[in-house]
């Protein structure tokens, strides 16, 4: 059980940084499109992606058709802000609900390898010692997951604060 939790961790380390990469290029490309869209200003600190970089990554892409964006099925007779509104509420939504599941599958991952390692304890019959090293060198892989679950549901209740202030938006057409 150590030396697999040792090597998920080390994997997970290793990947982070190549994961939140992608996260953070795919944030940057949303803002670009969003503010071409919406005719808003670039607000970011960070370099805007050029067209080339668009056009590579968007060439990468093998997977269907691309579902859960902004919706093209806008009537023109909504007024732009609240098409932007409705546009944003749509992508929070859909971001809700990814950072939901992804939250809910590293609580079931880290559940089960609990209940897994609660069961090798008990066939084992580990004595007091033995469970509080092995607890104790396990410390960091739980600390990770759990900084991971609650980072995603601070988002998640951001996202909802964001979401339900278009809703007044949308409510209210400004």
């Amino acid at each position: 059980m150590f030396g697999c939790s040792f090597f998920i961790t080390v994997v997970v380390l290793i990947f982070t940084d190549k994961f939140n990469g992608k996260t953070s290029r795919g944030a940057l490309f949303k803002e670009a499109f969003d503010t071409i869209l919406f005719s808003l200003p670039w607000k970011t600190t960070l370099k805007k992606p050029t067209q080339p970089e668009i056009q590579f990554y968007s060439n990468q892409y093998k997977g269907g058709d691309l579902q859960n964006w902004y919706s093209p099925n806008l009537s023109s007779s909504i007024e732009h802000n609240t098409a932007v509104a409705i546009l944003q509420h749509s992508n929070t939504s859909w971001d809700i609900v990814l950072r939901q599941t992804y939250r809910q599958a590293l609580v079931y991952f880290l559940a089960s390898y609990t209940v897994l390692l609660i069961a090798t304890f008990l066939i084992k019959q580990c004595d007091a010692l033995t469970i509080f090293l092995l607890l104790f060198s396990l410390l960091s892989f739980y600390s990770h997951f759990i900084v991971m679950i609650r980072g995603h549901s601070g988002a998640i209740e951001k996202r909802k604060a964001i979401s339900a202030h278009l809703d007044q938006k949308i409510r209210d057409k400004q």
